[in-house]
């Protein structure tokens, strides 16, 4: 302990947070950066197909652009490590949410027939959400030194992957969660099947929900664990995101439980790695550069004043959706 009353980090050693070893070669260098560039580009897609609802702009810019920063942040320093790359994933399919769903609402909302395949797209921004939660999850199994915390921990890591892929897969065939989860516009959607498929796919793809929410509860059990069993700046290092993820975890089944999906409790999952910033920022565990240090400042300024001006544009009416006639309920 130093005289200042703050735990000494001896020499240039590394806390193990993000694994240890340095950047990778130009190769993973280069896919870093290609992936939080796709990331963006995928963003971005959606702002070419208004009108716009504050919603979801703000939704997705709270998920895409901090996991995507602060992910790309993080593999590149310790490419070795899966967190950042899980973290890279979920801002993808954030992004990826974003621009499908516009894609829905110009092709099938504001002007019908003019884009092809609009129900199997809409279909796909809903549910990709769960292999996306897959991701989120095992980050925080992972986190922080990219291992479990134990061979019983693993299985739950390993359930949670399967969980994810059977979500995307048996969600293509269900259509009650996906009308659930876009009310405003449901009257405009086509279920992709219909009969003992669309049966099945309602009651299995009920049921990984509510474990995927189950397994999100037991990895925010895990980073508390962590906490538990650190020590000294360790400890530190895992107070702010154990903080972020107990948030979440709290108001992600509550917004299950009280509205039926959890667009109420998602967008806390931008404090998760903003609170990583805040960590290697405040405690400087990771034996970071000053760019590095300088970079994760200006992004997080960056998605604090974006998402305030957003939360205020959301205090705006939400555009109408009874300008057109919905369309016939037959499957495109």
């Amino acid at each position: 302990m130093s005289i200042t009353g703050r735990c000494a980090i001896p020499g240039n050693r590394r806390i193990s947070g993000l694994g240890a070893d340095t950047p990778g070669g130009a190769g993973r260098e280069s896919s870093t950066w290609q992936t939080s560039a796709f990331n963006l580009a995928l963003l971005a897609v959606g702002f070419f197909l208004p009108p716009f609802r504050a919603w979801d702009i703000v939704l997705s810019c709270l998920i895409a652009l901090p996991f995507s920063g602060i992910g790309g942040l993080v593999t590149f320093r310790r490419p070795s490590n899966p967190v950042g790359w899980l973290m890279l994933g979920f801002g993808a399919v954030a992004a990826f949410n974003f621009a499908a769903t516009q894609y829905f609402t110009y092709g099938a909302v504001f002007h019908p027939g003019a884009l092809p395949g609009t129900d199997l797209v809409i279909s796909l921004a809903v549910h990709t959400w769960h292999p996306g939660f897959a991701f989120f999850i095992l980050a925080f199994f992972l986190f922080p030194d990219g291992r479990p915390l134990s061979p019983r921990w693993r299985v739950a890591a390993v359930a949670t992957a399967v969980l994810g892929l059977t979500g995307v897969a048996t969600g293509m065939f269900e259509f009650e969660f996906q009308r659930t989860l876009e009310p405003a516009v449901a009257a405009y959607m086509n279920p992709l099947f219909e009969g003992l498929p669309r049966a099945i796919g309602d009651i299995v793809f009920g049921t990984v929900v509510i474990l995927m929410v189950v397994m999100f509860v037991r990895a925010a059990i895990s980073i508390m664990i962590r906490l538990r069993r650190a020590r000294g700046a360790e400890r530190q290092q895992m107070k702010w995101v154990a903080y972020s993820i107990v948030l979440a975890a709290v108001a992600l089944p509550t917004s299950v439980l009280v509205i039926g999906n959890g667009s109420f409790g998602a967008p806390l999952f931008g404090l998760i790695p903003i609170s990583m910033a805040i960590a290697i920022l405040r405690y400087r565990l990771f034996d970071i550069d000053r760019l590095i240090r300088r970079t994760i400042v200006y992004a997080a300024v960056t998605v604090v004043l974006g998402s305030s001006y957003f939360l205020l544009a959301g205090l705006v009416p939400p555009w109408p959706v009874t300008r057109t006639h919905p369309r016939s309920s037959s499957p495109q």
